[in-house]
């Protein structure tokens, strides 16, 4: 965000100093400096708002893609939606960079009287401002680009990391049964159990097992645990535990 920012600036900064001679005729005609700062200001407020609704736009397709296309990547226990806050958030953004990008060029270019645009483009101030902002976009970029790194480090080691059990030549899939059908909770074990007795007696088949939720993909309920005789500690007070038939190890 803040390379974008600085990007903008520097390109605000350029365009006014392309636009001085608009500007000064502004001023000749009765246009005071607080009139030229609140016309600039409007333009980058304009440019940052339509950022920042294309963002959400991007954000509402992005989650429509990844729930149609990629819903298996998604925890079980995961729920992909927009949070209020974070809206909130890019708002305030949207509004806030404006005032941090978009005022300083106005100020600058809101002083000059100069009618000579291409003097003014080359001016030392210019060039030291404009200098600040590459400066500050590559130093951010390379912070970007050793964290982006570093990210797709850790997930190429968590790849390789050892789950605990060995998981070759095992399938694992997801049964729903419909509540219509069995509408109570020993329906469903009654159910489920049976599935897994038809399972082991197929050829082929070395084990069977079922699990409410499979390994490493969460977990299915959270509640309290207390140990007699002993007030519960802080861990115990979340208990969260999977369910298992007989043959699941």
């Amino acid at each position: 965000f803040l390379i974008v920012c600085a990007n903008v600036a520097n390109l605000q900064l350029g365009r006014a100093s392309a636009r001085m001679r608009e500007l000064a005729i502004r001023t000749a005609l009765g246009a005071g400096r607080k009139r030229l700062i609140r016309q600039l200001f409007t333009e980058s407020l304009m440019l940052s708002l339509a950022g920042g609704a294309g963002g959400v736009a991007i954000a509402v397709l992005a989650r429509g893609a990844v729930v149609r296309f990629a819903a298996s990547s998604l925890p079980l226990f995961a729920d992909l939606r927009f949070d209020r806050i974070v809206i909130l958030f890019a708002v305030a953004l949207s509004l806030a960079a404006p005032v941090l990008f978009g005022v300083v060029p106005a100020l600058r270019v809101s002083r000059s009287q100069r009618l000579n645009e291409r003097a003014d483009g080359g001016s030392r101030e210019a060039q030291t401002m404009r200098a600040i902002l590459i400066g500050a976009e590559v130093a951010l970029s390379v912070m970007l680009v050793v964290g982006a790194v570093l990210l797709l480090r850790s997930l190429l080691r968590l790849q390789t990391v050892d789950p605990g059990f060995d998981h070759h030549r095992v399938v694992a899939f997801t049964v729903t049964l419909p509540a219509a059908r069995y509408p109570t909770a020993a329906d469903r074990r009654r159910a489920i159990e049976e599935i897994d007795r038809r399972l082991a007696t197929q050829p082929g088949v070395k084990a069977s097992g079922a699990v409410s939720t499979l390994a490493l993909r969460g977990y299915t309920w959270t509640g309290d645990a207390t140990i007699e005789g002993r007030a519960p500690t802080d861990y115990e007070r979340e208990l969260r535990h999977k369910s298992i038939t007989p043959g699941y190890f």
